[in-house]
């Protein structure tokens, strides 16, 4: 069973998906550093299972708020090496994008000031200013997604691909790295 985690963002979702289906799921807006830990046990407990049945973990690795991916990776991470379990990355543009059943060329996250975004190869994120961004849209007649929507079998289909790192190597991609 692979445990999922993300809190790249005010909210919390964590979910248990399996190689048949998709078990459960557990969402809140509150504290991340007060709830995660406590997310995971009550999923695990309402499902019947044991930490024990986890085989993996994905975590969502940003980009996001820089509290909330911290606190995410370091709870991943920490399972990982306590369970003895391996671990992936994903994300936030990738969980979203993979997840979006229109066609697109860019899948967008948007904040205050501006927008990460990526292409749908999932390859080198990007951050530009509201208007620069805007005007890159129009420019290149581009389709742009801003789904925020969870498909757990098409996320779990797609981190297959991924490769396992060594939890010591599980790192946040915080906004203020993707600076252009």
């Amino acid at each position: 069973m692979t445990l999922f985690i993300d809190t790249h963002n005010e909210k919390i979702t964590v979910a248990l998906l399996s190689e048949k289906v998709f078990i459960s799921q557990k969402e809140t807006n509150h504290e991340h550093s007060k709830y995660v830990l406590n997310m995971i046990k009550t999923l695990l407990e309402e499902n019947n299972y044991n930490k024990s049945d986890i085989d993996e973990i994905i975590v969502v690795n940003g980009p996001g708020s820089f509290t909330g991916i911290r606190i995410g990776v370091v709870i991943a991470k920490t399972l990982s090496y306590t369970l003895n379990v391996k671990i992936k990355t994903i994300s936030s543009l990738e969980t979203f994008g993979i997840s979006e059943n229109a066609e697109f060329d860019i899948i967008a996250l948007d904040d205050t000031k501006g927008s990460y975004f990526m292409a749908k190869d999932f390859k080198n994120p990007k951050y530009l200013p509201k208007d620069v961004f805007e005007d890159y849209i129009r420019e290149n007649n581009y389709t742009v997604s801003k789904n925020k929507n969870y498909d757990f079998k098409r996320i779990y289909e797609y981190s297959k691909s991924l490769d396992y790192i060594d939890p010591k190597n599980v790192n946040p991609i915080y906004i203020k790295r993707l600076n252009v």
